[in-house]
């Protein structure tokens, strides 16, 4: 029989998670208590972290999960009594607004990161720190080209072309860009990593716990135009992940002692928006569904998920949950 993966901190300790009340961020809340660990969610709403903390009662039993609440993440010392004993961080907060202006998304994420960062070398109680990136920090996904995502790309483009683009999107992704080489920057007594999610779906633990991703496409099953106009100006096809699966790469970034200074790639497979109502159709064959894309071209890019895989691995977990699963997850 194998022996089990060493821990970097055993179970019980105490794990700052921001953002928890997001929907990448209530996952990962729920797999570190899962796993027998003890969270303190950063939040900025009370009736959001009580929807949480009756989910995680309901499931683990009380005195799992308590709140730290946050007015001001980007602010340097704005973590500063939420990180406080604790023996690891997990930084899933982020600016979603898709605001076009560089100068306060990018200096959000930049800030933001940094603050915390210095606030987690002051702790001496920090093992771990554990930062959301994003698979846009790696390049923009073009489907006709023969890109290879890899730990070694950097979006460079986007930072290049977020002041003249007036884009959200390039924005965002020059935010993930910089936070995140922020996030590497300078020495640390404690061990970083960072999980770069791609098209994260899946099921949500609450409606009040979701996200656009989510949303949208169980909008788009519901034939909801603004969900199908979304998911149609994003493109034919995606790179993708369960929502469980980049829950268990930012737990596994934190308590796997291995699992050290890496970038963990969360890109299971590709989604298509045609396979997607496929999908729809063989479920409920008399649905009204929207109309699919004609005269496709094959997605010819690739990525490096060998990291990832390992991660999953010490779970006991055999490969990326697949696409069918994971739609049909996301619209139950």
């Amino acid at each position: 029989m194998s022996s089990s993966p060493k821990l970097a901190i055993p179970k019980g300790s105490l794990v700052l998670v921001t953002g928890s009340t997001g929907y990448i961020g209530s996952w990962v809340v729920y797999e570190f208590i899962k796993q027998g660990y003890r969270v303190r969610a950063s939040v900025r709403s009370q009736e959001k972290f009580n929807n949480l903390s009756s989910i995680i009662e309901k499931a683990f039993g009380p005195g799992k999960v308590e709140a730290s609440f946050v007015t001001d993440f980007s602010s340097p010392d704005g973590y500063a009594d939420a990180i406080k004993g604790v023996d690891a961080v997990v930084h899933v907060a982020t600016d979603t607004s898709f605001s076009s202006d560089p100068d306060v998304v990018v200096k959000n994420a930049v800030d933001s990161t940094k603050g915390l960062l210095n606030l987690a070398r002051k702790t001496p109680s920090v093992k771990r720190v554990v930062l959301t990136s994003s698979s846009v920090a790696l390049a923009f996904h073009d489907p006709t080209s023969t890109f290879k995502f890899s730990d070694k790309a950097w979006n460079d483009s986007s930072v290049e072309q977020m002041h003249s683009a007036n884009s959200g999107y390039v924005t965002y992704a020059a935010s993930k860009v910089l936070g995140e080489k922020a996030f590497w920057e300078g020495d640390a007594s404690f061990v970083r990593n960072t999980v770069l999610p791609s098209f994260t779906i899946g099921p949500a633990l609450d409606d009040t716990l979701s996200s656009s991703t989510h949303a949208w496409l169980k909008g788009t099953w519901n034939n909801e135009e603004v969900s199908v106009a979304t998911l149609k100006m994003i493109g034919p096809y995606q790179w993708f992940i369960n929502v469980q699966d980049i829950a268990k790469l930012h737990v596994g970034a934190v308590i796997f002692e291995e699992v050290a200074n890496q970038r963990l790639l969360g890109l299971a497979g590709k989604y298509s928006f045609n396979d997607a109502i496929d999908f729809f159709h063989k479920v409920d064959p008399e649905r009204s569904l929207p109309s699919k894309f004609e005269d496709v071209p094959e997605d010819t890019t690739e990525a490096d998920t060998a990291s990832a895989l390992e991660v999953l691995k010490l779970f006991g977990q055999n490969g990326f949950i697949g696409v069918e699963q994971t739609i049909k997850e996301n619209i139950a």
